[in-house]
């Protein structure tokens, strides 16, 4: 998977934990805990290219 494509799957995760995260509620939703996996699995795969300590491809920070 490119570097593009991981952006790209990275931002569809984010949009979706976002229509379904409820401020309300307390406890985790099973589907937001599995895109946040997954874009951790995602920021793996990525060979990070850092900008302003952040990566411009899968938002990993950068370590110091």
């Amino acid at each position: 998977m490119t570097n593009s494509e991981i952006r790209e799957q990275i931002n569809a995760n984010n949009i979706l934990i976002e229509t379904l995260l409820d401020p309300t509620a307390f406890t985790l939703n099973p589907i937001i805990k599995d895109l946040l996996a997954k874009n951790a699995d995602l920021q793996a795969q990525c060979t990070h290219s850092f900008v302003d300590g952040v990566c411009e491809f899968c938002d990993m920070e950068e370590e110091k």
